[in-house]
């Protein structure tokens, strides 16, 4: 993962809610909703959903009250973010929302992460490297259940090109930060995650131009 902390353009608008570090921002607030509409169809009727950078734990605090037969497992590893995630915890007060783990997706998973129903996360892949990106999929198709599914959403090109002037200058202004990071072409991302072990399932456009990617675990025929 990024070693460094990005200069994020949302940066300058986290507000802190309370004493406690909850963090709230307006622009996870807004891709909320369409998320969660196109999510509901590969959430699973039951068992353990890990979120992959929760960041400040709005969308999983949100996932857990509309999708209470799921047992819901935040991640992060920033501690601000942790501290942050926890404090919504406390905040819905809510069973199947499981305490935050620390978890870098690019090195060794926790080994109680198997079986999992789902894998969820939100705008890192342009965030994080090429070998960072080839771990998270490989750590992933390794957690999942047979049945399991992952859901990516985010900015991405296609056919090596940016979807919008506005992508582009997001772009240029994060490798500028860290050239080793950027926008991961979607096609490149197919590839990736079928050399992992996941399956294409369906990829949709949603607002802002980003795109939401699902995929499944591959699971052989017994011969």
């Amino acid at each position: 993962m990024t070693k460094t902390p990005l200069i994020m353009p949302d940066a300058p608008f986290l507000k802190e809610h309370n004493e406690d570090g909850q963090l709230f921002s307006p622009s996870a607030e807004r891709n909320l909703g369409p998320i969660i509409k196109q999510l509901a169809n590969h959430v699973p009727a039951q068992g353990t959903a890990l979120e992959i950078a929760s960041g400040t734990g709005q969308h999983v605090a949100t996932l857990a009250k509309r999708f209470p037969r799921v047992n819901w497992q935040p991640s992060d590893i920033a501690l601000d973010r942790l501290r942050s995630i926890e404090a919504w915890r406390k905040t819905v007060r809510l069973d199947n929302l499981l305490p935050a783990l620390q978890l870098n997706a690019a090195g060794k998973w926790d080994d109680h992460l198997t079986d999992l129903k789902l894998i969820y996360v939100v705008n890192l892949f342009h965030l994080i490297s090429e070998k960072d990106a080839v771990a998270v999929l490989k750590g992933m198709s390794d957690s999942l259940g047979n049945d399991g599914r992952v859901f990516i959403y985010g900015p991405f090109k296609e056919h090596e090109q940016y979807r919008s002037e506005g992508d582009a200058r997001f772009d240029s202004n994060l490798t500028a930060q860290d050239p080793e990071i950027g926008y991961k072409d979607v096609a490149w991302m197919w590839r990736q995650m079928k050399d992992s072990g996941l399956g294409r399932v369906e990829q949709v456009e949603m607002p802002a131009n980003n795109l939401s990617l699902v995929s499944q675990k591959i699971v052989e025929s017994p011969v």
